[in-house]
């Protein structure tokens, strides 16, 4: 069964979602999950609470951070995260990763190429900006836009730990059938969406 919803391709979804301006609270978002040209008795519908931005609403991490805009603790870490992740500094970026999970990480940037790949991969950042979040459970995933020099838009999922207004950067939700699949799939229909 599980081998079909992978399968089901990004142009196959259709999405129906209220678009959010930043500062807005979160808000229902409903995906509809089906082949092209399947009645709605064999959809299956996707609810989670989140934002989206529409394309022409979305600011760039430098706009929203002079402007103080209203943002969501997950949104302003990944801002931070990003701009941390430029410094090269691994004790910086270690201490941004869930206390549980700060040992296995500074193992890994114990690795000076792995830390100078890291570092030059968001040095080559350009601009940023928020693409969406999606809530899961104790997670969420905040979808950003970064055009990189010489390689165009990028669109990744920043996977965060939230408890209150903490917020930590985690591997927690690798071998998670949803993250591993569904939100890719769904961050590139989000994307091909709202341009």
């Amino acid at each position: 069964m599980s081998s079909r919803l992978v399968c089901v391709g990004v142009a196959a979804l259709s999405l129906s979602l209220g678009f959010t301006a930043h500062g807005q609270a979160v808000d229902s978002v409903t995906l509809n999950l089906g082949s092209a040209g399947q009645n709605s008795d064999n959809r299956v519908q996707l609810t989670f609470r989140g934002k989206i931005y529409k394309a022409d609403s979305r600011k760039s991490f430098e706009e929203l951070t002079k402007s103080g805009a209203t943002l969501l603790p997950e949104e302003k870490f990944v801002i931070g995260y990003v701009a941390t992740n430029q410094t090269g500094d691994a004790g910086k970026i270690g201490a941004l990763w869930n206390p549980s999970e700060r040992q296995s990480i500074r193992k890994m940037m114990e690795n000076k190429e792995a830390m100078e790949r890291n570092t030059a991969l968001f040095r080559n950042i350009l601009e940023s900006r928020l693409v969406g979040v999606m809530r899961y459970g104790q997670f969420s995933l905040v979808f950003v836009d970064h055009k990189l020099q010489g390689a165009g838009p990028y669109l990744k999922t920043y996977p965060v730990l939230v408890s209150g207004n903490t917020v930590y950067m985690t591997n927690q939700l690798s071998g998670d059938f949803f993250y591993e699949k569904l939100s890719s799939a769904l961050a590139e229909f989000i994307e091909s969406k709202i341009k």
